[in-house]
């Protein structure tokens, strides 16, 4: 960041100084902490734009293999999507029967 190269100790301190004296002290480490969560999503998301293969591992789908024709590739992704419709439909039964459970109990 090369502004704050350019800021300096001085200029940096003023900033801390006003800010302690807009936010008081007893905000000023909540805005700090809520800065950090803000800057940290923002670079976690960056970062899985710039890498759509990690996202998408990072959210549980398999990758593409190197060298798999677009049959193999429609076979996988059927195969995924049988998993995840399974994966739903046994979600759904099971809020049905805590749904029933709860109705007969009243």
């Amino acid at each position: 960041m090369p502004f704050i190269g350019d800021i300096g100790i001085p200029g940096l301190l003023i900033i801390l100084v006003i800010a302690l004296l807009v936010l008081g002290p007893g905000k000023l480490p909540e805005v700090g902490n809520a800065l950090g969560r803000g800057l940290r999503e923002f670079r976690r998301a960056t970062d899985l734009s710039s890498e759509p293969q990690a996202a998408a591992a990072s959210r549980g789908h398999a990758s593409a293999v190197p060298g798999e024709t677009n049959e193999q590739k429609i076979a996988r992704l059927e195969q995924e999507r049988d998993d995840l419709a399974a994966t739903l439909r046994a979600s759904e039964a099971a809020k049905s029967v805590r749904t029933d459970e709860g109705s007969s109990a009243s």
